[in-house]
């Protein structure tokens, strides 16, 4: 029987009601993200030994990214579709976009509206690959991972700023380069982190999480 694929913001839910109450008695939006930094130094760790160890990082980073997120009651499902509406916000291209390659990016933001929420993660992975599958493999994966890791610095900024509207746009950025890193990485963003989140905490194995602060 094919396992069902949870969307976004299911996933949200679900990481809420394991870590929600730990995460709120033990630490701050700060805190979270500074775990998504812990995780994405764990991946340039990987990528600069090549021992590919990268599925363990990549599905940690999505859970940190998401209990961030759930921290300043950002529905993250609404933040990156409304930024990423089918097409590349910055030229308009449903596929093959190459703007992405460019420092200079266009102020208006471009809209499919007949674009409809991708339903599960592997969607979100095919709805990136589709528009920047193409430019992202000829990046290569250090490039990308970098601008993943520029895209989180851009968090960190706009999180020290107070500045609620960026951080959702810069949310949505991170989740798309994550996204991309795994597809040039042949990872199954939905398949690793339902492996490592079954509806429980990966360490106590509780369905509410009552792991010890570390």
């Amino acid at each position: 029987m094919q396992k069902r694929q949870k969307p976004l913001k299911q996933w949200q839910a679900m990481l809420k009601r394991i870590f929600g109450e730990k995460n709120k008695r033990d630490s701050d939006s700060a805190d979270l993200l500074l775990h998504v930094v812990e995780e994405a130094s764990a991946c340039a760790e990987s990528l600069r030994k090549e021992n590919g160890a990268l599925e363990s990082p990549i599905a940690h980073m999505f859970s940190w990214l998401i209990a961030f997120a759930t921290s300043l009651e950002i529905d993250m499902e609404e933040a990156v579709f409304q930024k990423y509406h089918g097409s590349c916000p910055y030229c308009g291209r449903k596929r093959n976009c190459i703007c992405i390659s460019s420092e200079k990016k266009p102020s208006r933001w471009f809209r499919d509206r007949s674009a409809k929420v991708p339903r599960s993660l592997a969607k979100w992975q095919r709805l990136f690959e589709r528009i920047y599958g193409n430019v992202n493999k000829v990046a290569g994966r250090e490039k990308i991972w970098l601008h993943l890791l520029e895209e989180i610095g851009e968090v960190s900024k706009a999180q020290r700023r107070k500045r609620m509207k960026t951080i959702k746009e810069e949310l949505a950025d991170v989740f798309a380069w994550l996204c991309s890193l795994s597809n040039l990485l042949g990872i199954d963003l939905d398949e690793i982190v339902s492996k490592t989140y079954p509806g429980k905490c990966d360490v106590c194995k509780k369905t509410t999480c009552i792991c010890p602060l570390v």
